[in-house]
């Protein structure tokens, strides 16, 4: 029978002894008699010493010694070649026209019930890729998380195309590297493979290409990064799905086979569908996020402007021998110190800040606002950087202002140049500054 490609013959079925070797015999198109049938769409009836024909071609665990005549009929469906019948006999045989026919007819009817498998298998390909599909779709329009729903597709997917292992890779533009977001895949050597560099990898060729990319085997291919971990887990054919959204790609879809496989336009075609329902999920995913954050930034400026209240209130108890340039100044330093926390929340993760940022913007808020004119004073910064939540980053930042405004206020007094120092310092149980 033909293969995917149609440039290949593969022995299906025989009868005899050599049963086990099913699958394994292959044959190009125009090579041996068999494939001279395909080529042709003709049958050949050798009566005596076939194995003397000038395309006749042996395979010694057929164990053709023996055979003397040879007839061998094309398999036709629509007029279309898919593969071939071969009939042998040890003794000479002249075939006649009659039995030439007979074995015509047989192919033929072979020839349809193959064709007709086919397309029912096709179409049972068909209902499960749209079912696949319908349920990506629903579960887009939930209110399932991003993490869920792109779990739900590696899996969905895996299970219906039957492939060995389904991974989204998403992008990060900054780094320009490729990061696992989600696989179904249990092999923590897999899962905790390094990132991808776009330039360095099939995935990273087939983003700036911006179209699907196959391998054959991924284990022979000097592009692919991770040939022992492919040789480990049982993975060889792969093809690689840009996830596309609109006129942007924002990520990957890889899916590997455990046997060397053809991928066909319509699984490609499919599959380029999944990846367009994991960037949508995706960008709806960055929708709701957006949503949240407007809802939360509204109460954050409520809890922040009750803050400044308090901070003024206090400022009012401990200012009456205080100027009011003096009382103005330190209440300004104290709700820059605040925003020094939004300005980091502005370009940052919404649950994370990082606290040398904080740090920088204060101390530059501190060398502008604080330092006396005529005075020399070097602002420092030390130490490897922490990420707090925001609402701690907050109470840190107050703490750091009223440090750094004290020394700014009693530590020059006397002097006029010196070094302030910020020092940022973390163990296993506490964070010091």
């Amino acid at each position: 029978i033909l293969n995917e490609t149609g440039q290949e013959l593969v022995l299906r079925a025989t009868k005899g002894p050599t049963k086990d070797v099913v699958g394994k015999i292959r044959l190009k198109v125009g090579e041996g008699v068999t494939g001279w049938v395909a080529k042709e769409g003709q049958h050949v009836a050798l009566a005596r010493e076939a194995f003397l024909d000038h395309r006749y071609k042996a395979f010694a665990e057929l164990q053709e010694d023996s055979f003397q005549s040879m007839l061998s009929v094309p398999l036709m469906a629509n007029d279309e070649v898919i593969g071939v019948i071969n009939i042998r006999t040890n003794h000479s045989h002249d075939y006649t026209e009659s039995q030439i026919r007979l074995m015509e007819r047989i192919a033929e009817q072979v020839a349809n019930a193959i064709r007709s498998s086919r397309m029912y298998r096709r179409m049972e390909t068909r209902v499960s890729h749209l079912t696949t599909l319908s349920e990506m779709s629903r579960s887009i329009t939930s209110g399932m998380y991003l993490d869920e729903i792109l779990n739900l597709i590696v899996a969905m997917t895996a299970e219906s195309m039957k492939f060995k292992i389904v991974t989204v890779m998403l992008l990060d533009e900054e780094k320009q590297e490729l990061v696992i977001r989600a696989t179904q895949s249990s092999s923590r050597e897999y899962v905790r493979k390094p990132n991808l560099k776009l330039g360095e990898s099939l995935a990273g060729k087939a983003i700036s290409g911006g179209r699907p990319i196959t391998v054959l085997d991924v284990k022979r291919t000097p592009e692919y990064r991770y040939p022992d971990i492919a040789r480990r887990e049982g993975l060889c054919s792969m093809v690689c799905v840009p996830l596309r959204l609109r006129d942007k790609i924002v990520g990957v879809m890889n899916c590997y086979t455990e046997k060397q496989h053809i991928f066909t336009t319509e699984e490609i075609g499919v599959l380029t569908a999944i990846g367009s329902h994991a960037a949508i999920a995706l960008e709806n995913a960055k929708l709701v996020v957006k949503s949240a954050i407007v809802q939360e930034m509204h109460h954050r400026v409520k809890n922040n402007l009750q803050t400044i209240a308090s901070l003024l209130r206090l400022q009012m108890q401990y200012s009456k021998f205080k100027s009011v340039t003096t009382v103005l100044q330190e209440s300004i330093s104290r709700i820059l110190s605040i925003a020094a926390v939004h300005e980091v929340l502005s370009h940052e993760e919404m649950d994370r800040v990082s606290i040398k940022k904080v740090a920088e913007n204060i101390l530059t808020a501190t060398r502008q606002s604080l330092v006396p004119p005529g005075k020399r004073v070097e602002i420092a910064l030390m130490g490897a950087d922490f990420l707090l939540p925001p609402a701690k980053a907050t109470s840190v930042a107050l703490i750091l202002n009223e440090l750094v405004q004290n020394a700014v206020e009693h530590g020059f007094r006397a002097v006029d140049e010196g070094v302030l120092e910020v020092s940022l310092l973390e163990d296993e149980r506490e964070i010091t500054i």
